[in-house]
């Protein structure tokens, strides 16, 4: 399976099984054919979707992997395909577990494994949550200045902003913020929203992930015990520390 990023966001719909998950611009590669998944009945997207337009701008030729594909548009009987059942279960899939990044969950294998193709079973099995793990703990913290990390602390800094706006929080508080009986910024590392990196971002990080229960920050994420190891690596970056110093001036320039 071949991955190529077009767009902000498609949608899966699946008549079958009568739901619709929401994932990012992720299409497939089925031997040759590139697939977008998404329906194509404007009676189904309709004209006010804000993904049609762009679904239907990008339906064009294209090289993946140095061979010529061409979107398919045509869905017709599309259940008798034997790559139907795949996508079938990975749409059950990511619509249980909503909080894992489609995307990354695909890309991930590319970066884990030393090898060029995944076919979409693959991604049914073990190997590939395993892989999604050490794409998320292991070579995005091993490696703060590559592309990959760098897009995910953009990505961090947005779901941080959006989320304080969208709590009218001051953006200040945002490592102070509870849900419940625990800090907040705790379920959003767990669930992969957030980048550990960018929390050197708050000048409060070193006191407030101090304050925290040992066992409590193990429960959400392992990689609170290897903090010194992430801030010699957020230290000794270049790229990385860019950004996170750049956002720590954005928060300090919040007024309270």
């Amino acid at each position: 399976m071949t991955l190529t990023k077009q767009f902000d966001g498609i949608y899966v719909h699946d008549s079958r099984i009568k739901e619709i998950c929401e994932i990012d611009a992720i299409t497939f590669d089925c031997d040759g054919v590139l697939i977008d998944v998404m329906p194509t009945d404007k009676s189904v997207l309709g004209f006010s979707n804000k993904w049609y337009k762009d679904a239907e701008e990008y339906a064009t030729s294209k090289k993946i992997n140095n061979k010529p594909v061409r979107y398919r548009k045509d869905f017709t009987k599309f259940e008798s395909n034997e790559k139907y059942i795949y996508i079938n279960k990975l749409s059950k899939f990511f619509t249980k577990f909503k909080h894992i990044n489609v995307k990354d969950f695909f890309e991930a294998p590319y970066f884990v494994y030393n090898e060029n193709y995944f076919d979409l079973k693959f991604y049914l099995g073990p190997k590939a949550i395993k892989a999604y793990t050490l794409y998320n703990d292991k070579f995005l913290l091993n490696n703060p200045d590559d592309d990959k990390t760098l897009s995910k602390m953009q990505e961090s800094i947005k779901f941080i902003y959006n989320y304080c706006k969208d709590k009218n929080i001051n953006i200040k508080d945002y490592l102070t913020v509870k849900e419940g009986e625990y800090n907040v910024f705790l379920k959003h590392i767990k669930n992969r929203d957030v980048i550990i990196f960018i929390l050197f971002a708050f000048s409060n990080f070193e006191k407030v992930i101090g304050s925290i229960d040992t066992e409590i920050k193990t429960m959400y994420s392992s990689n609170f015990s290897r903090l010194n190891y992430i801030r010699t690596k957020y230290y000794s970056s270049s790229k990385a520390k860019k950004i996170i110093n750049n956002f720590k001036i954005f928060v300090e320039k919040q007024k309270v």
